[in-house]
């Protein structure tokens, strides 16, 4: 998921009518940029404690890396649609409870996710990419990764 930041939205600020521009922000959270309404969600960089409560649940992709969450345990399970998720750069402590199951893409890389569980990723078989590189993983208990049929790419180099 290479997102660049938001220099299309300023593109698209000039590009398009007044009317039409208002309607791509207004179901944006604050401070974030949101390149295609309800589909790309970026909260990049905020500072962020907790998810922002506006975004949209028709979001497809959603990256909220470098900020400052700790725990974002069952708070993604309505994004029932959601493809792509960055939580990369952040304080995890372990992996994510409640992800929804439509996800192809998650980030995790340099976090400080320390083992995976068994049961952590058993609601996730349409994921194909898992990024869980730069962490501090010293366990990984049997059994975590069954169920991930399609999963195709597995990151997990430390530096």
């Amino acid at each position: 998921m290479p997102w660049s930041g938001c220099c299309g939205v300023l593109l698209i600020l000039f590009a398009c009518p007044p009317v039409v521009c208002l309607l791509l922000l207004t179901s944006c959270p604050p401070g974030c940029c949101c390149l295609q309404p309800g589909s790309l969600v970026l909260c990049e960089s905020l500072g962020l404690r907790s998810l922002p409560d506006s975004v949209p649940l028709s979001t497809s992709g959603l990256s909220v890396a470098r900020n400052h969450l700790c725990n974002v345990d069952h708070l993604l399970r309505p994004f029932s649609g959601l493809q792509e998720l960055s939580l990369s750069q952040n304080h995890l402590a372990r992996f994510p409870h409640g992800l929804p199951p439509s996800l192809q893409t998650l980030q995790l890389q340099e976090n400080r996710i320390t083992y995976i569980t068994s049961g952590a990723l058993q609601h996730l078989g349409n994921l194909t990419r898992l990024d869980l590189e730069d962490n501090r993983i010293r366990a990984i208990q049997p059994a975590a990764l069954w169920g991930l049929n399609r999963l195709q790419v597995l990151l997990l180099k430390e530096s």
